[in-house]
Formats: structure tokens, sequence, C-alpha cells
């Protein structure tokens, strides 16, 4: 391939499993995997490069085996940044510790230099081109004629740009420093006009020190205008004027007042947009405290807009119930500003993320259904689930459910018939958006309550048994807690039954009774009253306990 698409291309070469080679160009220009492919054999080829276009994007070619060598070419189309050059020229007598400094529009320094053996200054193809420059030769003992000069360096190399100043050296120089509060120093750029002249003879932003300092630059004597400027603040006053009198080592301090807009600032999250939906994006400030919360826009994006107090260090952290988040938290510090009229600086942050999303099932029998079990079993008919109702007939799974997937419904109870059987349910809409919903109508067996109550002095071992009128037993109750028998809604309703209470020790007013079963809720009282052998002789060992001991008594006293 021609050389100006060699510099930072990788060649890869594929086979039927995967990357067979890769490398970079050698010394002589070339991509050259040596004899280290299997063969004979069939490869893709592959060029790649961020700056480069390659026609064709691949090469498919039969590899024979060494000595024989295969040959793949390819043609791009790239692009190469632009760079310019400007050339400083001045006096001789400027030369000696002169320094040229090249900055942007935004004051950024570019480049700084001494004079070359050809007695100029030259940047070389260095700079950015297309470009807007400042140009401000510096020498403490010279001042320079202009003060600065500004560029459009519009025809890039091989082209260049030439510029000359006239200097002044050995005359006296003053010294300017501007102070004002910190909140008034972003965006604030100080401009010194000689009044005598009215020509600009320097500008610049605060240095790390937070003043606005000329250094001794100035001529002196002088008078000067100083005037800051910032889009986003008024000054008080908007400008001061000084009379230099006494120059360096000698400093002119003057200080100004702003009342500023606070600035804001812009913050944009992204995630993957398959992790988007149901995420928010909450930004902390440096104090911990959460100060916004982001929803995805319409691609997918967390934008905070020119929202954020500017500048401010902040974390933000991405949140889904479903998902995992890689770092969990960034932290971003802005210190580029929103500048009204002009495109805002964004700070990007990016996220990548591992989600496993739930789902929800709601299942409704009838009451008249109940009580019922519900299970609910996956596509292999393994059981995930035996639901209980709430009491009104509702069973849910809850957010816990795979999602999405397909999941078989089924309700089971004992004196029931359910339409259907049960159900399959392809559940695809997720948590917290929405859940899958499932009805069954059921035929039932209904049931009725007997409760038996017995007085009398019957022991704790009597029974109840209920027989249906064939003669067979249905059912034997025993005591409960509260001292009575209690089949509670277990017997089918609207038939009648024999109920019999039994112990042999004891008798009954009647042996049984025949009762008409009510269905539930509403229950059957049944009453019987006994009376056991066994309570009557417990009562006369008694007594005769208590008279034995009372004679033993008068015995023990009459001696």
């Amino acid at each position: 391939m021609s050389k100006e698409c060699i510099e930072d291309t990788v060649v890869t070469v594929y086979d039927e499993t995967g990357v067979a080679w890769s490398g970079k160009a050698n010394e002589e220009g070339a991509f050259d995997t040596g004899c280290t492919l299997k063969c004979p054999g069939v490869y893709k080829v592959v060029a790649e490069n961020e700056k480069c276009k390659f026609d064709p994007p691949s090469h498919f070619v039969k590899v024979d085996c060494c000595p024989s060598q295969t040959v793949v070419e390819f043609t791009c189309d790239c692009v190469v940044q632009s760079k310019g050059r400007i050339i400083v020229e001045m006096p001789k007598e400027c030369l000696e510790g002169t320094t040229v400094h090249i900055y942007t529009e935004d004051m950024v320094e570019v480049w700084q230099g001494k004079v070359n053996e050809e007695g100029i200054f030259d940047t070389g193809c260095t700079l950015q081109c297309p470009g807007k420059y400042i140009i401000q030769p510096h020498n403490e003992k010279c001042t320079f004629i202009p003060t600065y000069q500004v560029v459009e360096l519009d025809n890039c190399c091989p082209e260049f740009k030439k510029i000359g100043f006239e200097c002044n050296c050995e005359a006296k120089k003053g010294r300017v420093v501007v102070s004002m509060p910190k909140e008034c120093l972003y965006g604030t750029i100080v401009h010194i006009i000689d009044s005598t002249t009215n020509n600009e003879v320097w500008y610049g932003k605060a240095n790390s020190s937070g003043v606005f300092d000329t250094d001794c630059t100035l001529t002196c004597p002088g008078i000067y205008i100083i005037k800051p400027e910032n889009k986003t603040c008024t000054f008080t006053s908007a400008e001061q004027k000084i009379q230099m009198q006494s120059c360096c080592p000698e400093v002119y301090n003057i200080d100004f007042k702003c009342s500023c807009q606070q600035q804001k600032g812009r913050v944009q999250v992204k995630i993957p947009r398959e992790c988007a939906s149901n995420t928010v994006s909450y930004i902390y400030d440096s104090s911990g405290k959460l100060i916004m919360t982001l929803w995805p826009n319409s691609e997918g994006w967390f934008d905070s807009g020119c929202e954020l107090p500017c500048p401010g260090v902040y974390t933000i952290k991405p949140y889904n119930p479903n998902c995992k988040f890689y770092p969990e938290t960034q932290i971003v510090e802005i210190k580029n500003c929103c500048v009204p009229g002009t495109t805002p600086f964004i700070y990007t942050v990016e996220f990548r993320c591992e989600c496993t999303y739930k789902g929800r099932i709601d299942v409704r029998l009838p009451t008249n259904c109940l009580p019922a079990k519900v299970e609910i079993y996956d596509s292999k008919g393994n059981l995930l689930y035996r639901l209980s109702d709430d009491g009104n007939g509702y069973f849910t799974t809850g957010c816990t459910i795979p999602c999405p997937g397909t999941y078989t419904i089924k309700p089971v109870g004992s004196n029931c018939t359910f339409k259907p059987e049960s159900k399959v349910l392809n559940l695809v809409q997720c948590c917290p958006n929405s859940y899958g919903y499932v009805e069954f109508e059921c035929s039932c067996i209904q049931m009725g309550r007997i409760i038996v109550n017995i007085t009398g002095n019957c022991p704790t071992d009597t029974t109840v048994e209920i027989y249906n009128m064939n003669n067979v037993l249905i059912t034997t109750l025993t005591r409960t807690a509260q001292g009575n028998y209690d089949s509670y809604c277990t017997i089918p309703c609207n038939q009648t039954y024999r109920v019999k209470p039994v112990n042999p020790k004891c008798k009954f007013d009647t042996d049984f009774r025949d009762v008409r079963l009510p269905c539930c809720p509403q229950v059957l009282n049944v009453e019987f009253r006994c009376f056991c052998s066994n309570a009557v002789n417990s009562s006369n060992n008694l007594f005769s306990l208590i008279k034995n001991i009372f004679l033993k008594i008068i015995n023990f006293f009459t001696g």
C-alpha cells in the first residue's frame, strides 16, 4: 500500500478459528507474516486504521506453502491533519533575551521559542491549520511594537506566514497586578489600553495565583485604562485609569468587585442502549449531596443540560435494579462552563453494563375455589413456585421471576376442578413497567362445618364420629384447645349426617343426632351432655381420702 496508508495501520489475518496473525509494517514498509501460517489455506486479510478507508475493505486469499509468497495489495484514502507554520522576524537588537509566545484565541499557549541560527523565530510545521493565533514577544528589557499580533493561518504547510515586530529596548517598564474575588475569575479577561494612543497593549487571564499580572512589560511612565471583561459578570467599576509614574520594581495593584451569574456546566452520561430503559443517573456534588436525577432522552443518553454549578466536582452513579454498571461510579471535574451564545462544552461519561430483568405473574381465582394453591413451571417443566393467595383469591410471584420467559400456570385444589386445567404464559413485559396476568374459573364441591359441644364431666379422650346416612364413617373429631370438636369446612354440605359422641366410660343424653349440614360460611352447632362413671368413682375416692386424714388428726390430739 502507499506510504500515507502505512503509519498506524494494522493488518490482521483471520482463519476459520479467528486471528491467525496481526501486525504493523516492517522497516521496508511491508506487512510480512513470515512463514507462520498453516498451509495451504484460505485466509481473510483486513487492514485497519482510524484515519484511513481501505479499498477493498478485505481480501480472501489462498496461501501456498513457503517459499511461495502470497502478495495482497490495498489502496487507501487517509485524512492527514494539516499543520501550519509561522515565522517571526525582528531587528537584531531585539533578539537577545527575547522569547516569542503563540496563543490560541482562548489564550492557551501552543508554542514558545527563541531565535534560531538564521536569526528568526520559526514554529516549523507544528501549528493546527487553519487557525487563528496571537503572537506576543517577551523581553524584560524591551518593548515591542506592536505588543502582539493576531494572525489568521489560512495557508497550511508547505506555505507559511511571516510577520515582523519592532522594539525599543532598555526602556523603563511598569507592572500592573489586577485582583478580584475568586468568583469573578473564571472566564474573565483583563484588557489594558494605552490611553494616549487608544491601543490595547496587554490582555490576559488570571494566572495560577488568581491575579492578572502584566509583569514588567508596560511602557513606563504611561497612562493606562484597565478594563475587565466577562460575559456573565458585571464589574464595579467597569474600568479604572491609572497614571503610571513609578516603574519596576514598583507594582500598581488594582482591585475590582463583581456581580456574576452562577456559571453552569453540562454533563452527558452514556450507557449501552439495552440498559437505558428503567435506568436513572444520580449526580452528587463534592459533599455527597444528591443534586440532580437524570432520565434517558430519546437517544438513550442522560443529559444534564447547562444546569450544573460550574466549576465543580461531581460523582455520577447510574442505577437500575436489574443491572450492574462498570464502574459503579465516576468522578468528573467540570472546568469549562457553558457560555451563552456559544456551543456548550460537554463532559461525557461512559459506563458498561450487564442486566438481568425480572418479571411478575399475578393469578386470580374466584373465592369459591378456595382453599387452593397455584403452581408455576418453567419451559422445562421444573416447578418454580407454589403460591398461596392473599385471602381474596389473588396469587403473585412479585418481581422475582426471570423475564422474558415462558411459564405454565396450574391451580391446584382438592375440592375443585379448574377451567382450563392450566395456562401457558409468554412473559415479555418485565418489571416495573408491566406484568403477566392469568384468570381461571372453577367448579367446586361446597363444604360445610360442624362444631360439637359436649357438657358434663366427659374426659379429654372423648371423640365425635360423623357418618353419612349409609352408615359410612366420614371423619372422627378430637377435642380442640377451645374444648369443642370442630370439623372446619371439610365436609361436603347440603347432606344429612349422623353425629355420634364416643367414650366407653360415659353415657350421653342421646346416642346420636341426625343433622342437615349447611354450607360454609354457615356453622352447624350440635350439643350433647355426658355422664361418666370414672368421674363418680374419683369423687368417692377423694371423699374417703379427706375422711382418713381428718380421723388421723383427731387421734393425734386425743392421743
